[in-house]
C-alpha cells in the first residue's frame, strides 16, 4: 500500500485537503526549532529559536497523509547564569495554548474528525495541568 503525502502552506489548504482526502484523523503537535547559536564570554549562550505547530492529518488506514507547519513566534534568548529557564518555559507554555487554539479550531472546521493535541512523543497533552501551567506564569492568548 502506497501512503500519499501532501504538504500545503495554509490553514484554508489544510482543511480542503484533508476533508478531500477523507482524512478521519488529526494531530496538532507543538515544535520548537533551534536556529542559530552563538557564545560569547560576557552574555553566556545566546539562541534564536523559531516556535511552530505541526499539524497532520491522516486517513485510517494510514493511506494518505496532509501536513502543515504553522509558523507561530520567534524568540531571542540569552541564558546567563540558567536564568533562561523560566522563559524557555513561558514561551512553551505559550506555544501549547496556540495549539490548543488551533485544535479547537480544526474541530470545528472538520467536525468528522479526531483531532488531539499531543507533545513531540505522540502524547496527548493534559490540557487541565496546561491551564494551571499558564495561570501559575501569568500566560495568556
Amino acid at each position: 500500500m502506497k501512503l500519499y503525502l501532501y504538504r500545503v502552506k495554509s490553514d484554508e489548504e489544510f482543511v480542503d485537503t484533508a476533508r478531500r482526502e477523507g482524512c478521519d484523523t488529526v494531530v496538532v503537535q507543538p515544535r520548537i526549532k533551534a536556529r542559530h547559536f552563538a557564545k560569547a564570554a560576557r552574555i553566556g549562550v545566546a539562541g534564536f529559536y523559531k516556535y511552530f505547530l505541526k499539524v497532520s492529518a491522516y486517513t485510517t488506514p494510514f493511506t494518505r497523509k496532509v501536513v502543515y507547519k504553522k509558523f507561530i513566534f520567534d524568540r531571542t534568548a540569552v541564558d546567563r547564569e540558567g536564568l533562561e529557564e523560566i522563559e524557555r518555559k513561558k514561551a512553551a507554555i505559550k506555544l501549547l495554548l496556540f495549539g490548543e487554539k488551533e485544535a479547537e479550531a480544526l474541530r470545528q472546521k472538520l467536525p468528522g474528525a479526531t483531532v488531539s493535541l499531543t507533545n513531540a512523543d505522540g502524547e496527548v497533552i493534559d490540557l487541565d495541568q496546561l491551564h494551571r501551567d499558564a495561570a501559575e506564569y501569568g500566560i495568556s492568548i
